[in-house]
Formats: C-alpha cells, structure tokens, sequence
C-alpha cells in the first residue's frame, strides 16, 4: 500500500480542486486522470489491494457527485473510476461492494459487473435500514433494482422485504415495495410471507395495504382464490385483495356488511385501507340504502374523486393544496403509479420537495432504527405455514384482535 499512498492523496487533493473549480479546471481533472493511471496499473497487479480502507474511501470520494446536480463534476470522475475498476476481477469487486457503505460507489460497481443475487439483498436491506431522503438516495436506489445479477434469486434473499414491507416508516415501505415489485411474478412463498405480515402488523394504514395490493396482483391465481376465501373468516385481509379478483364486488358487499353488523365504529378505519373501488362499490350501495360513513379522511376522498377523474396534472397539484399527510402521500405516490409517467416523474421540483418533507415530519418514523424482532419474523413464519396449509382457525387462535 505504500507505493501508491502518495497517489492516493494526490488524487484526493486534485479531486478537491476539481470540486472548488466545479469542474471547471482542465489541470485538476488531468492531474486527477494521470494519478488514476498509476493506481489502475498497481491494482493491474496486485488487485487484493484494491479494497483497503484507504482506497474504498477515495472511491467514496470519486463516487459522490451526483450525474444530475453536477454533471460536470461528476463525468470526470465516472471516467477515473471505470479506469480503475476495468483492472479489476470481479472477486476484488465484490469484496469492496461487500466492505463499503457508501452507495454511490455500489451503484458504479454494479454497472462494471453482474452482481451476485444474495450481496445485492443484503446491500439492498442495509440501505432501507439505513435510508436518507436525499434525492440522489433515491436515484441511487433506483438504480440499483435494475443492476445485472448473475445467478437465481432464492425466496431466502426475498422473504425479509416481506417484513420490511409492514414497516411503520412510509419510507421505508416504500423502498420494500420497490425491490419486491421490480419481479413480474411473485411466487406462492413470497406472497402468502406478504399477507402474513399484514396479518401480523399492528401500524396498518393506506399506504402499506396499497403496497400490498399491487404485489399481490402477481401471485398465483390460487393464492388469490385463497386470500379470497380468507376474507370472510379474517375481513381484514380483505383490504389487501387486487380489485380485479373474480367477485371482487360481491366479496366486498359481504365483507362490508358484516362489519357494518358487527363492529359499525371499525367501518371507516376499514375502507380507508381498502382499493378506490371498494370505496365506491360501498358508496354507491350505502348511497341507494341512505347509511352515511364518515370518518375517511378529506385527503382520500380527495384521491378517490382524482381518481375516478381525470389523471392529469391539475388533479395532482389540486390534491397538493391540503395538509400533508401520510394518506396524501399514499395517494400521491398510487396515483403516479397508476398514471402513464411512472413514479411521478412529471411532478414539479417543488411538489417533490413538498413529499419529502412530508416524510421528514411524520415524527420522523422515517429514519427511526426499528429491532428486526419488531416484525415478528417467527410469527409471520407460523401464520404463512398455516396459510399454506389452509389451517384458518389455528390463525385465528394465534393472533388477538385478527379480525379487524
């Protein structure tokens, strides 16, 4: 390490010039360019070097310029870093992945290699635990779903996003959701590990069952016609069924009326974390049978009307003139999701910004460190075994307050 300390810190130093000049200074990115040539040659030959502290934390540094807030300073440094790992094996590669935090420097490891499925689920779960509300956060993030891996990914690696999914933190359901909805399938084990965790949450709220809908129209068709049948003994897994489920309209008149029956006060809490379409299918039936709800929110009658409307932009940034809320947020980030421009990428920097301290000021569960005993990783494991084995009345035995 001693013969290229000196180029280490040379190129830190040329690096700081390059940031102050913002890019600007043609001798700062060539010094940063010729010291760069010398590391890559000594890693050339002695690649295990590669991942020492002091070379993982000058990587960090070259990594850090956002592509879209500092493109200038960011290309020179994107040119180093592709200098320097092309030497590299994808062994010493991964060994940085494994050793660094920083996930900049993960995202340009993984577009020079494929990255083994069980590294990219363990970065992935670090960083939800870990998140930030930084924007480049977010890109980076993005950015990492779509990365290249190099072999199968078992249920193992996927299962604990099923927990993560249930979070009290919208933020970091939110970033669950994304790894998990990047599959076009979801598969029996993953799906009913989805609805045990629903079962087995004690924060419900629209968000998260809004999460789970749009996962759970990949599952099997059989874990559908389950999940189904299972409303009627637990109705609350009721709000976690796709609207396009076969007797969607009949199951929901049912489920609805039962709680109409026995639990009135429990009614609007309930289809506030039901589909868009169940609110209108009770709407219109409470409408002709003149029975009133009240108690969902302003913000979510607000989204089921832009909903039923127009999906335009008008519709949104009327929605952006109330309080915000986290159930505003879920109708936001639903809507986009629902429009034409995925993830809301029409939406003005200033409504953005808007979501993002929203988020910052839900008494920042956000970033709060929840204990991996939180959510109940043994009891969701039971309750999915009894889902696979059908055995309902040993669910309920297990869990109190399960009904509702």
């Amino acid at each position: 390490m001693k013969e290229i300390q000196s180029f280490l810190n040379d190129l830190t130093v040329s690096f700081y010039k390059h940031a102050e000049s913002d890019g600007q200074s043609k001798e700062a990115i060539d010094e940063m360019t010729n010291k760069a040539q010398y590391i890559s040659a000594f890693f050339k030959f002695r690649p295990e070097t590669s991942h020492n502290p002091d070379v993982i934390e000058t990587l960090e540094l070259l990594a850090a310029p956002c592509p879209v807030e500092k493109p200038n300073l960011q290309k020179p440094c994107n040119d180093i870093l592709n200098l320097i790992f092309r030497v590299l094996p994808s062994e010493e590669l991964f060994e940085i992945w494994t050793i660094t935090q920083d996930i900049n420097l993960c995202c340009y490891i993984a577009e020079i290699t494929p990255i083994k499925s069980y590294l990219l689920f363990e970065k992935l779960c670090f960083f939800i635990d870990k998140p930030s509300i930084d924007s480049i956060f977010f890109r980076r993030f993005v950015k990492l779903l779509s990365c290249r891996i190099e072999d199968d990914v078992a249920n193992e690696y996927i299962l604990p996003f099923t927990l993560i999914l249930h979070d009290q933190s919208p933020l970091r359901s939110t970033l669950a959701f994304m790894v998990l909805n990047t599959f076009t399938k979801l598969n029996s084990i993953v799906s009913q590990a989805i609805i045990a965790s629903w079962i087995c949450c004690n924060n419900r709220y629209p968000l998260l069952s809004n999460h789970c809908r749009i996962l759970l129209k990949k599952s099997p068709k059989d874990t559908l016609n389950m999940l189904a049948t299972l409303s009627f003994d637990l109705p609350i897994v009721f709000a976690i069924l796709p609207p396009d489920v076969d007797g969607y309209q009949m199951l929901c008149s049912i489920v609805v009326h039962r709680i109409q029956s026995f639990m009135p006060e429990k009614l609007a809490s309930f289809l506030c974390l039901c589909d868009t379409q169940a609110r209108n299918i009770i709407h219109h039936e409470f409408t002709k049978k003149k029975i009133e709800i009240s108690g969902i929110p302003s913000d979510l009658q607000l989204f089921d009307h832009a909903f039923t409307a127009s999906r335009s932009r008008a519709a949104i940034s009327r929605m952006m003139e109330g309080e915000m809320t986290v159930n505003l947020f879920a109708a936001i980030l639903a809507f986009a999701r629902k429009s034409p421009l995925e993830n809301a990428s029409f939406l003005p920097p200033e409504t953005i910004s808007k979501i993002v301290q929203a988020l910052h000021e839900q008494q920042n569960t956000h970033l709060i460190n929840i204990p991996a005993s939180e959510y109940e990783p043994d009891a969701v494991k039971s309750i999915s075994k009894m889902l696979d084995e059908c055995k309902i009345n040993e669910i309920l035995k297990t869990r109190e307050n399960i009904w509702l």
